[in-house]
């Protein structure tokens, strides 16, 4: 019998892409948690997340990255004619990744319909998001964030995206 080694990682992941919050204000927040009860002894509890959480971080990354599932991958399409995007997308994410902050967001041009996408905005399944950091909840036992543990996080990000990631 082959043993399950996949866990499943809640990523809060900030709708504007360039947010990075600085390490005082992560820092802050979870000791703000840990006071509320949202996290006890480093792991998010059930009033933050359903099921809590095996650990919580901010990740942290030098550039955008696409937050999204890592076992089985996504597949993103064109919004106007639902055409495969794949090679379109990883090179404008490519170039996206060597963008500063005041850089615009890379465009994805679909090779059948010619339409140009933003990034952020082509048609991905399962969800994914691209940002320069995510508040990763690693290895939960729900995926349901609370209602206080969204306004704890939206303290923090800003408006958010949450994405589900199954990982080794």
């Amino acid at each position: 019998m082959a043993l399950n080694r996949s866990r499943v990682d809640v990523l809060c992941v900030p709708q504007d892409i360039d947010l990075s919050p600085a390490s005082d204000s992560w820092d802050d927040a979870l000791v703000r948690w840990s006071a509320d009860g949202l996290v006890c002894a480093d792991r998010p509890t059930a009033q933050f997340i359903g099921g809590g959480a095996k650990g919580i971080r901010l990740d942290h990354p030098t550039g955008r990255v696409v937050y999204g599932n890592q076992l089985g991958g996504f597949h993103v399409t064109c919004p106007s004619c639902g055409a495969g995007l794949a090679r379109a997308f990883a090179s404008a994410m490519e170039a996206s990744r060597q963008d500063t902050r005041s850089s615009p967001v890379a465009t994805v041009r679909c090779p059948r319909c010619d339409t140009a996408t933003p990034l952020p905005e082509v048609d991905a399944r399962p969800p994914i998001q691209i940002g320069r950091c995510a508040v990763v909840f690693v290895d939960v036992g729900g995926v349901e964030l609370t209602d206080r543990g969204r306004e704890a996080v939206e303290e923090l990000l800003g408006p958010f995206a949450v994405i589900f990631r199954r990982t080794s």
